[in-house]
């Protein structure tokens, strides 16, 4: 039969991605032996950082926030923040938008910007740093 192949979750050495796709068709036969070619790879990775107000008692980290890298045939490449904000994405040569997931974020708590280009064609990595505000509070004061 025909069968799918997702590496999209695969572990890979890093630098190199699948040459042909993170999904692929298999046809097998009686006896198959399917080659997987790899590919050298570009590097989207940066960081996320949160500034809260320091008065605030909302608790919000940069862990576990999605980037999702896409390109102009909306191939999407995934990654989640580490504990830091840290993130990396192995992705084909090509121009990107690069973006937070919208979800994780509401008016009180986003980013000052919610989507970056990068344009990998002629340079091997790109850095990205994403900045989530708190919204600023506003003071009344009142008179007696």
């Amino acid at each position: 039969g025909t069968y799918t192949v997702d590496l999209t979750d695969a572990i890979v050495v890093q630098g190199y991605i699948p040459a042909f796709g993170q999904t692929q068709k298999i046809k097998v036969d009686n006896k198959t032996l399917f080659e997987l070619p790899f590919k050298k790879s570009r590097l989207i990775s940066g960081q996320i950082s949160v500034e809260l107000d320091s008065l605030s008692n909302i608790k919000f980290t940069p862990d576990g926030i999605k980037v999702t890298a896409m390109d102009s045939l909306s191939h999407a490449f995934s990654a989640l923040s580490d504990g830091d904000g840290r993130f990396s994405i192995y992705v084909p040569a090509g121009v990107y938008l690069v973006s937070l997931n919208p979800d994780a974020f509401d008016e009180k708590i986003k980013p000052e910007v919610m989507a970056f280009t990068a344009d990998l064609t002629a340079q091997e990595n790109k850095n990205i740093q994403f900045i989530i505000k708190q919204q600023k509070r506003k003071v009344r004061l009142l008179k007696n």
